[in-house]
């Protein structure tokens, strides 16, 4: 096959085809390695994405040979640890590292950071903090103390996305306190899960010690907050920059007047109690008696189980909150309805609406199914996946 140059096809078509090509690696590198034309945009896919683990890396022997794909790399994954050869020079590793000039997003998981068992070498975390990571995300982290959590979180010092699940400090103690940060970055969003994160953890997270708070826009968790998790999490919730707001379980009673978007993802697995007292710690929030600036309201309810007659007494409970408070600035308030195989969605919708007539007479109230037609966007940034 003879080989294509970039001025014998417009790079419009080369865009395009790089485009469909997207999700087929193996006809990426076809493309790479056969037409010079299509080598650079291919390369831009092919290592948007790598992962560090393990010593016979293909991109650790790349940026010896092929430097410039170290260019193209976006995004970062760590299982468990970065690994080198015993007795081998890290300094190599970092060095690949350092040369991902345009990296942006760091992903962690499976790890504990413990003395003695650093699954990063000192290098490779040297690296990472010269470079421009604006994303960070630690799932599965354990930490012995959260001073070194800190120290931990000190490499990546101009972070503004977070993402924190299963992130746990072992030993508590009152005087495990981590000094006053200097950090100098704002933080843009943040994503937890509140019943899977050490309290001293969350609550380092309130007090601005990752970031200064004051740009926060948008706010993601999951859980039932109690305890130690409720103050740091109301701190958040109550930020007044906040204007996202999208949680799958429980809030404690919080004033929302600040909040535009607002999405809600509710289960009724079973006929107990346990969505009825969800519903109405969102109703205690909803009805703080303030003018609100709710723009839109989405209400996500998985269906493993009918809804009762007492079920269907919130919604009317719900439907006179709205009734009593104002919303002046509200252009959208959804529901949408996941059932689950033998229930009947088209009866609980029909239940939703007969008990709620205030909502009815509202030209932005809609109840819908997921998967029907019509978009099922939760008004949330553009990055977000409304079929979460």
């Amino acid at each position: 096959m003879a080989c294509i140059y970039s001025k014998q096809v417009p790079q419009e078509l080369i865009d395009k085809i790089v485009n469909e090509l997207h999700e087929h690696r193996k006809s990426l590198e076809s493309c790479s390695s056969v037409c010079r034309a299509f080598r650079s945009p291919a390369e831009a896919i092919l290592f948007r994405q790598v992962s560090l683990n393990g010593y016979d890396n293909p991109i650790f022997r790349l940026s010896q040979t092929t430097p410039r794909v170290l260019d193209c790399v976006r995004e970062v994954t760590i299982h468990e640890s970065v690994e080198t050869r015993p007795n081998a020079d890290a300094v190599a590793v970092a060095k690949a590292v350092a040369a991902f000039v345009n990296l942006n997003t760091v992903k962690i998981t499976g790890m504990t950071w413990v003395p003695g068992s650093y699954r990063i070498p000192a290098e490779v975390m040297s690296a990472f903090a010269t470079l421009p990571i604006r994303t960070l995300v630690l799932d599965e982290v354990i930490f012995r103390y959260i001073i070194q959590f800190s120290s931990f979180m000190d490499t990546f010092s101009g972070v503004e996305d977070i993402t924190l699940k299963h992130v746990y400090c072992h030993l508590v103690s009152k005087n495990d306190n981590p000094p006053t940060s200097s950090r100098t970055n704002d933080i843009h969003s943040l994503h937890l899960s509140v019943n899977e994160i050490s309290s001293n953890v969350l609550r380092m997270v309130a007090d601005g010690r990752l970031g200064s708070l004051a740009k926060l826009k948008s706010l993601t968790y999951e859980g039932h907050p109690k305890g130690k998790e409720v103050p740091p999490l109301l701190t958040l919730v109550q930020n007044p920059s906040l204007q996202y707001l999208r949680v799958t379980g429980d809030i404690p009673a919080a004033n929302l007047s600040h909040i535009e978007t607002l999405a809600i993802y509710l289960t009724k697995e079973a006929n107990t109690q346990e969505f009825r007292i969800s519903l109405g710690l969102w109703m205690d929030s909803l009805a703080c008696g303030e003018v609100l600036s709710l723009k839109k309201i989405t209400i996500r309810l998985s269906l493993g189980h009918q809804i009762s007659a007492n079920d269907a007494k919130k919604w009317a409970e719900l439907d006179n909150v709205i009734l009593a408070s104002r919303f002046p600035e509200l252009v959208s308030f959804r529901v949408i309805l996941k059932a689950n195989a033998g229930i009947d969605a088209e009866q609980t919708k029909e239940l939703i609406l007969s008990h709620c007539p205030t909502l009815c007479t509202l030209n932005v109230f809609t109840v819908g199914m997921e998967g029907s037609p019509e978009p099922l966007d939760d008004g949330g940034s553009e990055d977000d996946d409304s079929d979460c």
